[in-house]
């Protein structure tokens, strides 16, 4: 078998070598070609006796629609979809595929990409068909056959370009009014590499997004609604480590976010800020640095199944910037507001206490005092303190709880403010040490288990005073501690000494003055252990929209939809109902049968569909028996067309114009430059997705390899190809024309390893491969993710289909080096040969989700 192949690819090589001689005496580089867009019009159109008009142009150009009038006059629309700005410098039309007679631009067109211009013809610029080099004329009714040739400079590379396509037209009656007028439509894809292209092979790159109306008559429709499933705001994820055991129901976690870090996602005061557990909001309270430029934004979060032992997750989401908090979900401390208590929503985070003092006149629902003189005016004042003073709330809380006020304490002497134990609710038994006079910030307090007592005075979250854990095992019943003379109190049986009659926070006379600014006060469950659940940010997730020119993959039921004929070739895809709208250019994959539960179809979405949103298409059915006569819906190249009149292999296999590029079944190796034993061969393996022995390939030595620029290639697509290696072979991708770049092994013959690697030249790799070994001799799917920075490779069965993975591999962090795209013998054994007979790029789906879809009924 081997000796056989290479006899059919030296044979090949030398085709190939002379179809280069011929294009580089005309100056020609090489474009992957490919059929556009075929303009047939039903019959009754023209005045003549009624033929079909087609116009089939290469990649980067389609034909809309054209005439030619018995005096040879011709009139088309053409498509232009370039990747770069481009100088049109004549076109010429004639039956025998040269370059005579072509009418020349002075001075040249130019077009940027998307550029729109039409061309009014005078007597410099009438664009007439030619046989023999004379002008075309022949009654009307007859048919005419021949070529349009194109030729422009591409504005960035400086590189002149000829395409060639077919054209078949029928003759109308001569235009007494005949000029020129040729319209160039600017489009949106990023299309071939090659510099001539003829209409002579199925292998292309991407064409332009269709963007004429159907011709035909629909008989029914089905509305298909595509909804991109991203997070229509940007998010981060946080991890939430609990390892001292779950906490109670409706726990408030403290969230420390460094603001800073997301300023230009964030509104002026945080308030766009909302928190997530799945699809579920959070009721969430930011208590200070609640501003764009915080290290520390402290907010608290309401857990109400609590939060489990171990990790949990939640998402902190932003929403636009200029949002405000809604006070109700989302929540800021009352002194933080414009107007006072404006935004505070404590009373919905902080169920078991909350008061935010808001008013002049004090809740006698949740507070009791005497002997000390109290006032509120959006916060509460105290003074006056006598011996026997107290402020104490009439709720009742058990061990377990944490207490926390923000306010600012006032003392006469220098008695430090700390914690120290008591036996009664005037007393303390230790020595102070903490803060000093003066200072408004948080003041906590926090009794665990009914033994012992830890003691937290912080000022916007840094700790100011000491713990103590010692005393309460004396007063099993009591346990007490201090805020500046401030005492809280809790316990089931007060002692004898303890005259106040309420738990609670109360305060005495000595030290303390007054205490001022108090502005709120809670209580909320202590944590496990008297320890928070840590937390930790993952990365900014921001909103993905689709790409513009996506591939959105449709599956769908056919047995649902009445009006498709037994091959489903009369069905088609607009953005209105009822072929209203543009008509999209659309490929099925699979199943092409009106009993199939699940056909895959492939459809080239122009617009983006932003995150979170929907966008609608309409599946429009053609009457039966008008098998593919839109020509916007073609058939992957292995199917046959029943009833569609089809003659040869891939006769309606338009995928050039629906993914990003495209080039099966290779017959040649234009546009690849090929080194030592490689090239093209119609003798390989058989067993492919594609169903054809026509592949590209090469041995395994160190000098066999060919490349090429391959347009569209980019860091967020889908690159596929079906594979078949005798030994190990791989493919470069995202190199430059020297071969660094990325790399993917195939194979693994004896073990040896494949994957992703790196590579410095298109035959070596410079790093470690550390996928599993894959088959030999047999074909296989494989998949290069490209994802940023990332590429992911995965292989699988053939009949995977394009819009299945296979086993995952391994992932390496790439460069984008550039658009050359390679095969190339990996083991050093001559003799042994890879094929490639597919190569298909597609986009990379939003966070690698295909949006989803809703089928509509037909209507």
């Amino acid at each position: 078998m081997q000796k056989n192949i290479s006899n059919s690819k030296s044979k090949k090589v030398g085709g190939a070598q002379s179809a280069m001689e011929y294009l580089v005496t005309y100056g020609w580089a090489i474009l992957v070609i490919a059929i556009v867009i075929a303009a047939l019009f039903a019959l009754g159109v023209f005045k003549g006796p009624s033929a079909a008009n087609v116009c089939l142009l290469p990649a980067n150009f389609g034909c809309i629609n054209s005439f030619l009038y018995a005096d040879g006059g011709l009139t088309i629309n053409l498509v232009q979809t370039t990747s770069t700005p481009i100088n049109i410098t004549s076109i010429g039309c004639n039956t025998n595929e040269t370059t005579e007679n072509m009418i020349s631009f002075q001075p040249q067109l130019q077009l940027q990409i998307d550029g729109n211009q039409s061309i009014d013809g005078n007597a410099t610029t009438e664009l007439r068909c030619y046989s023999g080099g004379n002008i075309y004329t022949a009654p009307v009714g007859t048919v005419f056959h021949g070529y349009i040739i194109l030729n422009y400079t591409d504005l960035v590379s400086g590189l002149s370009h000829t395409v060639i396509g077919r054209l078949t037209q029928t003759i109308e009656e001569s235009n007494s009014n005949f000029a020129t007028s040729t319209t160039i439509t600017g489009g949106t894809s990023t299309t071939s590499t090659s510099t001539t292209t003829s209409t002579s092979t199925t292998s292309s790159s991407s064409s332009s997004t269709s963007t004429s109306t159907s011709s035909s008559t629909t008989i029914a429709y089905a509305p298909l609604t595509l909804t991109n499933t991203q997070p229509a705001n940007p998010y981060v994820t946080i991890n939430i480590s609990n390892g001292n055991g779950a906490t109670t129901s409706n726990f408030d976690q403290m969230v420390n976010v460094t603001a800073s870090s997301y300023s230009s996602y964030e509104s002026a005061g945080l308030g766009n800020i909302r928190f997530y557990k799945g699809s579920t909001e959070l009721h969430s309270w930011c208590e200070s640095g609640c501003n764009l430029s915080s290290s520390k934004a402290i907010f608290w979060v309401l857990m109400p199944s609590g939060v489990p032992s171990g990790n949990s997750i939640i998402n902190m989401t932003f929403l636009s910037v200029g949002t405000t908090y809604d006070g109700s979900y989302a929540g800021e401390a009352p002194q933080l507001s414009p107007t006072y208590a404006e935004y505070d929503n404590g009373a919905s985070v902080f169920p078991l206490f909350y008061d935010d003092f808001s008013g002049n006149s004090i809740n006698t629902n949740n507070w009791q005092y005497s002997g000390v003189s109290a006032t509120q005016d959006n916060g509460v004042s105290l003074s006056s303190i006598g011996s026997s003073s107290g402020f104490t709330t009439k709720a009742t809380y058990g061990v377990g709880n944490t207490i926390d006020m923000y306010a600012n304490v006032i003392y006469s002497s220098s008695t430090a403010a700390g914690r120290s134990s008591t036996t009664s609710a005037g007393t303390d038994t230790g020595t102070l040490s903490g803060s000093s006079s003066g200072t408004q910030g948080v003041w906590t307090t926090s009794v665990q288990n009914g033994s012992y007592t830890t003691y937290y005075a912080f000022n916007y979250g840094s700790l100011l005073s000491q713990s103590l854990t010692t005393d309460e095992p004396t007063f099993p019943m009591y346990a007490a501690a201090e805020w500046y003379d401030c005492y809280w109190a809790e316990f089931s049986d007060a002692p004898a000494s303890n005259t106040k009659g309420a738990d609670g926070i109360f305060c005495v006379s000595g030290t303390i003055s007054s205490i001022s600014s108090l502005n709120w006060f809670r209580v909320r469950s202590t944590p496990p252990s008297g320890v928070m659940p840590a937390v930790t940010f993952g990365a900014l997730v921001k909103p993905q929209a689709t790409p513009a020119d996506f591939q959105q993959m449709l599956v769908v039921d056919s047995n649902l939809y009445s009006s498709l004929d037994a091959n489903l070739s009369n069905v088609e895809f607009t953005t209105g109902p009822g072929a209203t709208g543009n008509v999209l250019d659309s490929w099925i994959e699979s199943n092409a049968t009106n009993t199939a539960t699940h056909t895959i179809i492939w459809v080239k979405i122009a617009n983006q569909i932003s995150a979170g949103s929907n966008t609608v298409i309409y599946m429009d059915f053609m009457p039966t028996n008008s098998p593919l006569a839109n020509g916007y819906t073609g058939y992957a190249p292995q199917m046959y067309c029943a009833g569609c009149a089809q003659t040869s292999y891939a006769q309606y296999d338009n995928g050039g114009s629906v993914f990003s590029y495209y080039n099966v079944n290779p017959i040649s190796t234009s546009g690849w430059t090929v080194s030592g034993a490689a090239g093209q061969t119609s003798a390989a393996p058989s067993g492919s997705h594609y169903a054809t022995t026509n592949a590209l390939y090469a041995e395994g030595l160190g000098s066999d390899y060919l490349y090429s620029a391959i347009s569209g290639l980019s860091t967020n697509e889908i690159i596929t190809f079906d594979f078949y290696t005798e030994d190990i072979g791989a493919v470069a991708f995202l190199d430059n024309n020297n071969g660094v770049g990325q790399m993917a092994r195939l194979s693994g013959n004896g073990g040896i390893s494949s994957g992703l690697a790196s590579t410095s030249n298109w035959t070596t790799a410079t790093s470690t491969f550390t996928g599993s070994p894959m088959p030999i001799n047999s074909w296989t799917k494989y998949d290069i993710v490209i994802n940023g920075t990332t590429a992911t490779s995965y292989y699988g069965s053939v009949s995977n289909g394009l819009g299945n993975l296979g086993s995952l591999q391994q992932s390496i962090i790439i460069t984008d080096n550039g658009d050359y795209f390679g095969l190339f013998g990996d083991s050093g054994l001559t003799g042994y040969d890879t094929y490639i007979n597919g190569l298909v790029i597609r986009a990379y789906p939003p966070g690698g989700v295909m949006p989803a879809v809703s089928y509509g009924s037909t209507q």
